[in-house]
């Protein structure tokens, strides 16, 4: 995978992040009844853009030393580009799904507890939001190094 391909993979990823983080934030004040997992959820996709971020950096520090003349090595491996576009895609469509058009605040207590994530469903998305992460982090340390 070439440099351009590795920037644009990260920056597609760096940008729906920090989409499910916004939206994320704003559903949490909007329903008070929010679950701890669902605030944990979206904390976690928070930290994940940090790091995201930080691995676009590197990445272009790469692509500056390969016009250099120096060999380019992917930062993460491959799949991890995928796997974390699958998991940030499932939880916006979650989001999607479940943030309501309408105002939130203004949604009876019914309609506002059917609204939040199963917590079940959550907890696994919080897994693998905080393995990408470690994957992610995994990787600078192995170019900083």
């Amino acid at each position: 995978m070439d440099t351009v391909s590795v920037a644009a993979s990260v920056t597609g990823l760096v940008s729906l992040a920090d989409v499910i983080t916004r939206e994320g934030f704003k559903f949490i004040k909007d329903v008070k009844e929010a679950r701890e997992s669902v605030t944990k959820l979206v904390e976690e996709v928070n930290n994940l853009s940090g790091v995201l971020h930080n691995l676009y950096n590197v990445v272009l520090r790469l692509a500056e030393l390969q016009e250099q003349g120096g060999t380019f090595d992917p930062v993460p491996p491959i799949n991890y580009f995928a796997s974390c576009y699958k998991t940030l895609s499932e939880i916006r469509h979650r989001f999607d799904e479940d943030m309501p058009d309408e105002d939130v605040a203004a949604m009876p207590m019914s309609r506002r507890l059917k609204v939040l994530l199963e917590e079940s469903h959550a907890e696994r998305l919080l897994l693998e939001i905080e393995r990408h992460k470690k994957i992610g982090s995994l990787a600078l340390t192995a170019k900083e190094m």
